[in-house]
């Protein structure tokens, strides 16, 4: 039990790491994106950059693992699947009140936890 802790302990912040570097990465694009797009559209944009960035982030850095086809195949899988929930959350939020230059801020924090689970999965 102990190695697994110690495995998690280690890929943990650097998925946190990696995950604050991609999100900036791809809320500037999203701002970028939202001067000329509706917010939906913008986020979709946003949203396939940020999951080819994160792909690599993850494969390289937090797992250290070497890519192949499938692992490639089934990543974005991971992020249709966060993309539905994250866009569901977008409207949601959106709809309460909150501002679409806020909304997916707070998306990522209710989404990140999943997304964690789920690519170490595909990854390891």
């Amino acid at each position: 039990m102990n190695a697994l802790w110690d495995r998690y302990f280690k890929e943990a912040p650097r998925f946190l790491f990696t995950g604050v570097l991609n999100t900036l990465w791809t809320y500037i694009l999203y701002l970028l994106a939202l001067q000329v797009f509706n917010y939906q559209l913008a986020y979709g944009i946003s949203f396939v950059a940020g999951v080819l960035g994160s792909y690599w982030l993850n494969l390289r850095y937090v797992f250290r693992k070497r890519g192949n086809l499938k692992k490639f195949a089934l990543y974005p899988l991971v992020y249709f699947f966060q993309y539905v929930l994250s866009a569901l959350f977008l409207e949601f939020f959106v709809h309460l009140g909150v501002k679409p230059v806020f909304a997916p801020l707070l998306v990522v924090l209710l989404t990140v936890p999943i997304t964690f689970l789920l690519i170490k999965k595909i990854l390891t």
